[in-house]
């Protein structure tokens, strides 16, 4: 059917969220819908609201499966579609009634595989535009390539793009990745694109909860899915010397994040990767074109743990000097209230 966008909402337990959640996407002026939900091996009452709800209308396509993980759920989706477009929709947020409409619009008129747009993060206090300029960029593949890996406008999440069938229908990404896996996902998507487009409208709400994956405590398997993701970068990217310096540049940055939280969280369930992260940035360091402050941060890391744990008090010292509350400030606060 022309212009049919299969949109994938993976559910896990979000039955305080899940029916307004829903509605946002079924209000679409974009009304050409199949609506794929799985429901992941809920223990509460989501998947009677799913049900209720794909009785009701028929766009609705109802998937009950044994837990296995936000990846395994949106493989799970990305099997069952069969729209000329795929969307990734998270089933406790908001999306604006024009989303899609918008997102297609763009991606027809400048005959893209991939078009995505700004965003909104709402926190319980406060919420966070990004951006909101109505700047519009069209970029050929190894654009959108290098800003997804730079962080620039394009962001990891899934959630505000969309694809192209035929990009999508390919990748695989391994249900053990159950953190940043959005992160891996755009990177092969981007990858595959010849063309897309960003319109910097922040269309989709992406609700942040005291109790969602943002803001859950950071477990082994989190930090180690975000080292090997880190580490298979420059291995992806081996063969392609246009886009390695970038991959590389990427990898050692998530390297130096990671190697803050196994510092300042202080677990000794944690100790045990340090030296694989430090040896990481030791070894792609001087490859990879960092900024001035990362370069520093990466050779300070490398040479002396001492004197980097000295180097993170120093910039913490510098943030409440300058009284600034920044997002994590924010996050951290509603992991305490848990």
């Amino acid at each position: 059917m022309n212009n049919l966008i299969s949109v994938i909402i993976p559910v896990y337990n979000l039955e305080a969220y899940l029916e307004a959640s829903l509605q946002s996407v079924l209000n679409q002026t974009h009304k050409n819908l199949e609506i794929i939900i799985i429901n992941d091996g809920s223990t509460d009452n989501s998947a009677k609201i799913i049900d209720k709800l794909a009785a009701a209308d028929k766009r609705i396509v109802a998937i009950h499966k044994p837990n296995g993980g936000v990846t395994s759920a949106r493989n799970a989706g990305i099997a069952a579609a069969t729209g000329e477009y795929i969307a990734f929709f998270d089933g406790d947020d908001f999306a604006e009634p024009k989303l899609y409409e918008r997102l297609l619009t763009n991606l027809k008129k400048y005959d893209t595989d991939i078009s995505h747009c700004g965003y909104v993060m709402d926190l319980p206090s406060k919420s966070i535009y990004y951006y909101n300029t109505g700047e519009l960029i069209v970029q050929n593949g190894y654009e959108g390539l290098f800003a997804i890996l730079d962080g620039l406008k394009v962001e990891p999440g899934m959630w505000n793009k969309l694809y192209k069938a035929e990009i999508v229908k390919p990748i695989f990404i391994d249900p053990i990745f159950r953190t940043y896996e959005d992160f891996l996902f755009n990177v092969y998507a981007f990858e595959k694109a010849q063309k897309c487009v960003y319109e910097d409208l922040p269309l989709y709400h992406y609700k942040v909860r005291a109790n969602s994956g943002a803001t859950s405590q950071i477990s082994k398997r989190r930090l180690e899915n975000f080292i090997t993701i880190a580490q298979m970068l420059p291995k992806h990217f081996a063969n392609n010397p246009e886009v390695l310096p970038q991959a590389l540049k990427k990898a050692v940055n998530m390297q130096l994040h990671t190697l803050d939280d196994l510092i300042t969280i202080k677990n000794p369930e944690f100790k045990p990767l340090i030296p694989s992260v430090r040896s990481f940035i030791r070894a792609n360091k001087g490859n990879a074109p960092l900024t001035r402050q990362f370069k520093l941060r990466a050779d300070f890391a490398a040479s002396s743990l001492t004197l980097y744990k000295l180097l993170l008090f120093l910039i913490s010292l510098a943030k409440k000097v300058r009284n600034k509350p920044t997002f994590e400030d924010d996050l951290k606060k509603m992991r305490e209230q848990k």
